[in-house]
């Protein structure tokens, strides 16, 4: 299994699973107790399981190297949205809101978690020219 596989794989897994968490907690921010949550013990042995099943090869001490930086990227993705958020409700103009003056670290246009998500094909690919784009949009990440 090369590496843009594992990539892919561990984008779609975390996906499903963020996809799945932001609707238990939206079914629970309304109230509806219909479902069990599921708690952090189970959450732990599912995440483990799937990793096994899609890791395949790669050695447990490897797995840092795919699953900090996919983890980084979709948590800087979801701050920036936050602060858009905020950003909007302060001035009303989407223009505005994407100025530096809002955000910690910029997201530019095409290098959202989003626009990686939309892909169906070089996933790979298309996640290494997002971490490119923010990493020459935001000077202090060079480097890393």
């Amino acid at each position: 299994m090369n590496a843009q596989v594992v990539v892919e794989s561990l984008c779609l897994l975390f996906y499903c699973e963020i996809h799945e968490l932001l609707r238990v907690q939206a079914l629970q921010d309304r109230k509806e107790t219909t479902m069990t949550l599921i708690n952090l013990k189970d959450l732990e042995a599912h995440l483990w399981h799937a990793a096994h099943i899609i890791t395949g090869p790669i050695d447990a001490s490897d797995y840092k190297t795919y699953i900090f930086p996919i983890l980084f990227f979709k948590r800087i993705c979801d701050v920036y949205d936050e602060e858009f958020a905020d950003a909007m409700e302060s001035i009303g103009d989407a223009e505005l809101a994407k100025g530096k003056m809002f955000h910690r670290i910029q997201i530019p246009e095409n290098c959202h978690w989003r626009d990686v998500f939309a892909e169906t094909k070089d996933i790979g690919q298309a996640l290494k020219e997002s971490f490119r784009g923010i990493e020459l949009a935001n000077p202090k990440l060079h480097g890393i």
